[in-house]
């Protein structure tokens, strides 16, 4: 999964921890801050990143969507800062979810959760040789899973029947198991991988 950095691209992925601290930066500001300057400052620097701006279209054909992903792109500035682990058909990941992310004061969006959960499956899925789009995801919410703590998110395929993949995770805080997920995914052949992604 090296294609999860492009050594090619040092300044984009600078670009990206650079606004993804603004956004936490922003998210633990004092409340009672005059922010007029600061916010003319940043809406004069997305004006100029916006000159730069390419279709979605075109992006479709430009890159790695993982490097794009909501979840593990080192490209996209939401993505939490994670680190990864692979081996074979099973993906485990490492780091906290900053206020970003907040849900419940002091925890972690549930959606979130689910989003992680249906990122990594997925490729757990992909390491083990199989393109599928997720059909059904199942999570169940044991109980909060704080901010700003150290969490491991593991997945990997359980079964395969045909098209059908069954692919499980579990979201743990230390030696907690905060959530834990099953999803049920659909291989793609070649025809509907170049339909659906280009």
């Amino acid at each position: 999964m090296s294609d999860l950095i492009d050594p090619a691209r040092p300044e984009r992925y600078r670009l990206t921890r650079a606004t993804r601290r603004l956004i936490e930066a922003v998210r633990k500001m004092d409340p009672d801050v005059d922010l007029s300057q600061i916010a003319a400052q940043v809406e004069k620097l997305t004006s100029e990143v916006e000159q730069h701006q390419i279709e979605i279209g075109e992006q479709r054909g430009r890159g790695n969507y993982r490097r794009r992903s909501p979840l593990v792109g080192r490209s996209n500035a939401m993505a939490p800062p994670f680190t990864y682990e692979f081996d074979s058909d099973q993906v485990a990941v490492h780091g906290t979810f900053g206020l970003a992310y907040e849900g419940p004061p002091g925890f972690v969006h549930g959606g979130w959760i689910s989003l992680a959960f249906d990122e990594i499956m997925g490729m757990a899925n992909a390491i083990g040789g199989h393109v599928a789009l997720t059909a059904r995801l199942t999570v169940k919410y044991r109980e909060p899973t704080p901010l700003e703590q150290p969490v491991r998110i593991e997945a990997h395929t359980k079964k395969v029947e045909g098209r059908r993949i069954t692919t499980i995770g579990t979201l743990s805080v230390g030696e907690k198991v905060t959530a834990e997920a099953e999803g049920l995914f659909i291989a793609l052949d070649e025809k509907r991988t170049k339909k659906h992604f280009g």
